[in-house]
């Protein structure tokens, strides 16, 4: 039955459903931290130390709920927050496993351990600027965690891949806020977020996708979570997200269906149908159905159509669109470490890309895009330029093609890729690098 063990299912209608409220959540963000040296669990004086003597964010004060729980109040980058810490002891579910991500987490020597400390906070309307702050207040309670159980995301976070993040100051990509998973029985697979919630923004799922089609859908569903992220507001009143671009040139625009809606746009035994909407399995929250408008007549008149209608046009590399926000992060991540980069490149690595932001012809510009961000193939660094290759045809450039020889700043890239032979390594990765 896939990842889920639903147990015996208990069949609803589809009326119930339509008729449900619709009820926005934001919950706080919970992650257990499981420090290398479990001795420091006890070490009280020491974890308030630390927190008073952080170099990243200001104590504001602290005290004790009525429940016994340490209360924390910080100040950071202009933002007031508040925190709990209290020590749980954990058992990793066997589904953390399968989404377990980072190859440097040993899960026998987590198992070891019985107790790790959670940090329970509400995230501020600044996503990733909070989700980037809980990492540095468990990497300042434990400057050494051996892997943090992240629960909302319902993912392993590797402790070596914190404390790079923690010690950044650009925080880490949308896609660790959340996790796509997928639910399988025989070729059908159900596709649905974890983590969105504690920024006040619904899941998303995709029901009815195959097999074969499951990593394209996947790809829309990240791509629309990230979106999301960035631009909360961009699905207000059910309003379409322009998420792609095919080759064709035709734009791949998106929307949301409330799940109780759209119990009655799918088969009632699918993965993610009714019977997967009880109190008993869960997913009958603030949660939503990503489908497609093929149209400016189906956007105007609510005309639902299912991913799968483009599954041709996904399987030929769409140009899945960033937003502002995003491709700022990205350059600016990727120029604070482009030294990693180079460092990868001089020592051997299989390949590296590299995305430079190119300007765009005049009649393609507008006030809030002027570049076109492209991927090119390196071929040499310099100490203050780097010369690589055009490795796709530009949509909006009409002056260059692949197979383009340039020389280009450091100051100019937006992105970068490191091939090596196990792994495919970006600026969020570099922990990997030193491995």
């Amino acid at each position: 039955m896939g990842l889920f063990n639903f147990g015996k299912k208990k069949q609803e209608t589809v009326k119930d459903f339509a008729n449900a409220e619709v009820k926005k959540v934001k919950e706080k963000s919970h992650m257990l931290a499981i420090p290398k040296h479990p001795e420091q669990l006890t070490d009280v004086m020491q974890i308030v130390e630390r927190l008073k003597n952080a170099k990243d964010f200001t104590m504001l004060q602290m005290g004790m709920r009525e429940d016994r729980v340490p209360w924390h109040e910080i100040e950071y980058m202009g933002e007031k927050y508040e925190f709990v810490i209290y020590p749980e002891h954990y058992k990793i579910p066997e589904l953390f496993r399968v989404q377990h991500f980072f190859e440097d987490v040993d899960v026998k020597e987590i198992d070891k351990q019985e107790t790790g400390l959670v940090i329970a906070m509400d995230f501020s309307d600044k996503f990733l600027e909070s989700y980037h702050l809980q990492l540095k207040i468990i990497h300042t309670i434990f400057p050494e965690v051996l892997a943090v159980i992240d629960y909302d995301a319902e993912k392993i976070l590797s402790g070596t891949w914190l404390a790079y993040a923690a010690e950044g100051k650009t925080p880490p990509a949308p896609r660790y806020l959340f996790t796509a998973q997928a639910v399988y029985d025989n070729n059908e697979v159900w596709l649905h977020t974890h983590g969105l919630n504690r920024c006040g923004l619904m899941e998303l799922e995709i029901i009815g996708s195959t097999k074969e089609s499951s990593n394209n859908h996947y790809r829309v569903l990240e791509s629309m979570a990230s979106r999301l992220i960035d631009e909360p507001d961009s699905l207000d009143d059910g309003g379409p997200i322009y998420l792609a671009r095919f080759v064709n040139g035709q734009p791949l625009m998106v929307t949301w269906v409330p799940w109780q809606q759209a119990m009655g746009l799918v088969n009632k035994k699918s993965l993610g149908g009714p019977a997967d909407r009880t109190d008993e399995c869960g997913h009958n929250g603030y949660t939503g159905c990503v489908y497609a408008y093929q149209s400016s007549a189906d956007m105007e008149n609510k005309r639902y159509s299912h991913i799968s209608v483009y599954d041709e046009l996904l399987e030929n590399n769409p140009m899945f669109m960033f937003t502002n926000q995003e491709t700022d992060r990205l350059r600016t991540l990727a120029i604070e470490r482009v030294d990693y980069m180079k460092k990868a490149f001089l020592g051997g690595a299989k390949g590296v890309l590299i995305k430079v932001g190119l300007k765009i012809d005049e009649e393609h510009r507008t006030d809030t895009n002027e570049r076109e961000h492209i991927w090119f193939e390196l071929k040499s660094v310099q100490e203050d330029t780097f010369t690589a290759v055009l490795t796709q045809e530009p949509y909006m450039v009409s002056g260059m093609h692949e197979g383009d020889e340039g020389t280009y700043l450091y100051t100019d890239i937006t992105d970068w890729i490191v091939f090596t032979e196990k792994n495919r390594i970006s600026p969020d990765d570099i922990y990997l690098l030193d491995k």
